[in-house]
């Protein structure tokens, strides 16, 4: 078929945002994608904003997107006064 994509190098990314996630299932201290059925992936994280799923060839990899507060950062080996 013309402009098929292939079922192995074809695939694209799929994004969820916090709308399409349970909420719930956020408080439990787990992902569960709408529409995915029985997929649940274990977070630490409270606050995510998205969970992407990216097709690699034989598997596939979840990335989680999630806000963290800014922490500032020591100068190490700054010792010196001018």
């Amino acid at each position: 078929m013309p402009r098929y994509k292939d079922k192995q190098k074809g695939r694209n990314i799929l994004i969820y945002d916090i709308q399409a996630l349970s909420k719930k299932g956020l408080k439990r201290g787990v992902i569960q994608p709408s529409g995915l059925g029985g997929i649940v992936i274990r977070t630490k994280q409270t606050t995510v904003k998205q969970a992407r799923i990216v097709p690699r060839v034989g598997y596939y990899v979840v990335e989680v997107v999630y806000e963290r507060k800014e922490t500032q950062a020591e100068e190490a080996g700054n010792d010196r006064h001018s």
